[in-house]
């Protein structure tokens, strides 16, 4: 026992040392560091350097220079430099003597004041001239690269360094060190504009010096790596704001016909860059002087002569640039369409312009009657090398080239080419159609998605005809899911000129709906547009399509027929545009519109005309339905947070009825749905947690006949719903504002304090409390970092939590502070009004479809089964966290994760997701359900099934073979799941080979 000290004796603390009695300790070695001895000088390291002999013996005394004392003032660097001179020409012959002189030079020099003195800047440049060893040099430049940047402010250091630089790229042989000269002659030209911006004395005229000398280098050196480097260093000097002269356009333009492709493509970039950068510069000609061309059309000629390139790196790039040429001329963009070259390879001058030339050549003739026959007028059999036309034969059918081209990356750039040039020439992209549809018949999958969703781009400028429309229609037969879907997209944007055409459009889209059960979403969407794009041309198929006649009643149709539902759609979008459609209805065609009208909203308009007045009035109250859901959801808000003031049974009851009302918005109002869900949640957790309390002050009794134990179960099955709410509401909306994910953090901490009470009051053991208590201060710590990293104050409920050790502290007094925390009604702090703004995330499984046991799917016991999967994600933020989780009826699990290329982003809130789930279970004797889930993997704040011991289907974390192995996450991490989606129930049979009436092909 603890024996107290008595306070009579005690006295304040001073600063004058007393003695005291205190217990003897046990006596420890320690081991003490010898006391620091003064670091030698760096002038004497270098005098010893001085003296030795040989090169290995100076390496050894500057490889100590680490543990001398580096001096920073003038004098002492002026006398260090000289010294390091000194070294550097009495060892040049060694090289690695001199490459640790010159770094140990290069690391004083970047601790040195500014400015440098004269020693040091001369020390410097001679790193180039004693130098002999290529490799040296080659430090050396970087060496001078460093100190040139860190006192990049001296023009006269710069203005050596370049000469010195210029010297050494002109007299050396080797192209690595010329590289390197190129390089850094780069930098000095970014920084040299860099200063002449900022009126630093020298930067203008070094700008133009540096230019010059990688002009003179992207032609002139004889290696092609030296080409590229300075080609591509004009480049960045142009991206970094300098403006490269004419001059270098020509260089450039001479260097795409060098024979390395490096070279190319860099000069292939500067024509391209330069052409778009002053596009209305005129330049001459060479065939003719008196000629001008703008510069966007010379480069966009040069850039169609690589299309024929060679290599299929420079035949891409070229194909690609072509694209930003929007404002090239119209005669240029429409010969790349064209194989046939125009005048026969020769200019063609109007007579104008003939006349004139003869008028200012002194030879006009008053009138010429045609009997003469002059040279100008005999015909030409042979075309002289001035007259060739500007578009040189490469150029005509670039983009026809292009497309025929055999490598895939080749034609994928030239369709998006041509979208992106019909996008700004809208009669370019109706010469462009009939190409982009040939297409449609390509062997590769990504060519033919690519040519679909261009010429969906482009469908606002053009008309589909009839020919061309049979080739689209005949993509409808496309195995690949994403190209169907691509193709619906581009029918319901395009506009078809026939009625012929429009009838043979809609029996392709509902005979593909027959073979594609699943796309029928897809399909409604197409056809609702395409009812609303031509009301004008569907008007005379509406007999025909709704099969009805002009004297006689035809049969009413089924409901249940997928093909009727989609000509309803189809017709009653065109009866909006329409007012003659209506009129043509019969009368069963009035009542399917209202039940359509209540349960498609989003696919069936509102039709004022032509309709009976019953509907009218439907119609009319439908249109309010949605302003009515508004201010219904706002008076919802308002007496959820006026409950906060009633008596606690009177304020749950308000609260139930509140999350009943919400959760009935999000059924009938869809664009209501995210707010509704996401402050019922809110509301559902306040109603758990009053709930948990109460059972805990009733002694773990909820009912007065139910026994303890299930009270207790009840109890904690509550808590993990609690938990799960939590991170339902950080993860699954999207738009959240911070302080609101803060209440869903804090609505896992209450959980977890509720979880400690009901442990406390249970007298479980003390192994099971501490560790709980253990995990309350991680999580609480997670909270306090979230709140610190989005800048919020931390909850105050929390504070006396913090200011507290739980795993320190009496149970009784701990029980206090967190029955203090939880009765604190957290619902009446949320702010409902702003969640107007929050998007679920959310998934649809498309495939598989739902199986009973008469669509059993049977195959052999322990091998695999693939079975397709098929979603659709919305609002999710990242696709890399969606998975998809198997539950085997014997309560195995099993999350699959798919791979990148399997998610495919259709617009910014919406993915696709198409993958196969391989699956595989011992024999059964009788077929069972397996289902089938999109669930969103998150990060949880401690590792709960190990602290809370939850087990719920939300949080099970199995993995299944290499499919659910992410990179980076391993096995005890803290991850976990949320299903986002509907579930699917597939009924298998896995079963012996010798069973009767088995058949493995079925």
């Amino acid at each position: 026992m603890e024996r107290k000290r008595p306070t009579s004796h005690h006295k304040p603390p001073s600063f004058v040392e007393t003695k005291h009695e205190e217990k003897p300790e046990r006596a420890s070695i320690v081991l003490k560091a010898p006391p620091a001895a003064k670091r030698p000088r760096i002038s004497t390291v270098l005098e010893d350097c001085l003296q030795s002999e040989t090169a290995e013996e100076c390496l050894t005394r500057l490889l100590a220079i680490k543990d001398v004392e580096l001096t920073n003032t003038a004098s002492d660097l002026e006398k260090t430099v000289g010294s390091l001179s000194e070294i550097w020409k009495k060892h040049a012959s060694s090289e690695p003597a001199c490459l640790m002189a010159m770094r140990l030079t290069t690391t004083l020099l970047l601790q040195a004041a500014k400015p440098l003195p004269q020693s040091a800047k001369e020390l410097i440049v001679s790193f180039l001239e004693d130098a002999d060893n290529t490799e040296v040099k080659i430090q050396a430049l970087r060496c001078i690269g460093l100190v040139a940047k860190h006192h990049s402010g001296e023009a006269l250091l710069q203005q050596k360094i370049f000469q010195a630089t210029q010297k050494e790229a002109r007299s050396t042989k080797h192209h690595a060190l010329r590289v390197e000269c190129v390089g850094l002659v780069e930098w000095m030209a970014e920084q040299a504009f860099t200063n002449s911006t900022a009126a630093v004395c020298g930067g203008g005229q070094l700008v133009e010096n540096t230019v010059t000398f990688l002009e003179e280098c992207c032609t002139d050196d004889d290696d092609p790596r030296v080409r590229a480097a300075a080609l591509n260093a004009l480049l960045s000097a142009h991206d970094c704001g300098i403006k490269l002269p004419l001059s270098v356009y020509h260089k450039a333009a001479v260097s795409i016909q060098d024979s390395v492709e490096e070279v190319r493509e860099a000069a292939l970039k500067i024509v391209w860059r330069m052409g778009l950068q002053n596009p209305d510069t005129m330049i001459d000609l060479k065939q003719d002087a008196t000629l001008h061309l703008r510069l966007v059309d010379d480069a966009f000629i040069k850039t169609c002569d690589m299309v024929n390139d060679i290599s299929v790196r420079v035949r891409a790039l070229a194909t690609k640039l072509l694209g930003d040429f929007g404002a090239v001329s119209a005669k240029f963009l429409d010969q790349t369409l064209d194989k046939k070259l125009m005048s026969h390879l020769k200019i063609v001058k109007s007579e104008h312009e003939r006349q004139k030339d003869l008028h200012q050549a002194g030879k006009v003739r008053d009138w010429d009657t045609g009997k003469q026959w002059t040279t100008s007028s005999a015909p030409k059999l042979f075309v002289e090398p001035e007259e060739v036309n500007l578009v040189s034969s490469g150029t005509c059918g670039a983009f026809v080239h292009s497309l025929e081209d055999e490598f895939m990356e080749v034609r994928l750039a030239a369709v998006d080419s041509m979208c992106r040039l019909s996008l700004a020439s809208p009669s370019f992209g109706e010469q462009c159609l009939d190409f982009l549809v040939d297409l449609f018949d390509d062997e590769i999958q990504s060519v033919r998605l690519k040519a679909i969703n261009s010429i969906r781009r482009i469908s606002a400028n053009i008309e589909l005809r009839e020919d061309q429309l049979e080739t689209v229609l005949g993509v409808l037969e496309e195995g690949c899911p994403e190209i169907r879907e691509a193709l619906h997209a581009l029918l319901s944007s395009s506009r078809i000129t026939t009625t012929e055409g429009l009838n043979s459009t809609v029996h392709a889209l509902l005979d593909s709906l027959k073979k594609y059960p699943h796309d029928r979403e897809s399909v409604w969407k197409c056809l609702q547009r395409l009812g609303g794009n031509h009301g004008n041309l569907l008007s005379p198929l509406v007999p025909k399509l709704l099969s009805t006649h002009p004297f006689f009643m035809s049969k009413e149709p089924d409901m249940d027929d997928p093909a009727y539902i989609c000509v309803l759609i189809l017709v009653f979008n065109a009866a909006k545009q329409c007012p003659t459609i209506p009129p043509l209805f019969p009368r069963h065609v009035f009542r399917h519109y209202s039940y359509l009208k209540d349960t498609l909203p989003a696919l069936i308009p509102t039709i004022h005309v032509g309709i009976p007045s019953m509907v009218k009035l439907n119609t009319r109250t439908s249109q309010t339905a949605d302003h009515r859901g508004g201010l219904f959801m706002m008076e919802i808000f308002s007496r959820a947070q006026q409950a906060g003031s009633l008596p606690p049974r009177d304020a749950q009851h308000t609260w139930q009825c509140c999350v009943d009302d919400l959760l009935s918005i999000v059924k009938l109002h869809t664009h209501l749905s995210a707010t509704a869900q996401c402050a019922a949640m809110f509301l559902q957790s306040q109603l758990l947690i009053n709930k948990v309390l109460e059972a805990l002050s009733h002694g773990m009794l909820l009912l007065s006949d139910v026994p303890a134990q299930v009270g207790v179960s009840h109890t904690a099955h509550c808590i993990k719903e609690l938990l799960l709410h939590g991170y339902r509401l950080e993860h699954m909306f999207v738009e959240l504002p911070a302080h609101l994910m803060c209440g869903g953090r804090m609505v896992r901490v209450v959980a977890h304090c509720l979880q400690l009470l009901m442990h406390m009051n249970t007298q479980t053991r003390d192994r099971d409390c501490q560790k709980l208590k253990q995990t309350l201060v991680q999580r609480i710590s997670s909270l306090a970092q979230f709140c610190e990293h989005h800048k919020l104050l931390l909850p105050s409920p929390v504070l006396p939590l913090v200011a507290m050790d739980t795993t320190l502290v009496a149970n009784d007094v701990l029980a206090d502070s967190l029955k203090s925390l939880v009765s604190n009604q957290f619902c009446t702090l949320v702010k409902f009004s702003e969640l107007s703004k929050v998007r679920v995330c959310r998934a649809v499984v498309v495939e598989p479809h739902q199986l009973g046991k008469e669509d059993c799917v049977k195959f052999v016991s322990s091998l695999a089964l693939c079975i397709r999967v098929n979603a659709s994600l919305y609002n999710v933020k990242d696709p890399r966290h969606i998975a998809i989780q198997v539950h085997f009826p014997d309560g195995k699990k099993l999350l699959f994760v798919p791979k990148p290329e399997e998610l495919r982003e259709v617009s910014i809130t919406e993915h696709r997701l198409e993958t196969s789930v391989i699956i595989s279970h011992g024999m059964w004797t009788d077929a069972c359900g397996v289902e089938f889930c999109v669930v969103l993997k998150h990060q949880t704040d401690i590792e709960e099934e190990a602290s809370l011991m939850l087990d719920h289907t939300d949080t099970h974390k199995t993995r299944a073979g290499e499919s659910a192995q992410d990179e980076g996450e391993e096995e005890g991490d803290t991850m976990s799941t949320l299903v986002i989606s509907n579930r699917v129930q597939v009924t298998i049979h896995p079963q012996d080979t010798t069973a009767k009436g088995f058949n493995v092909f079925q």
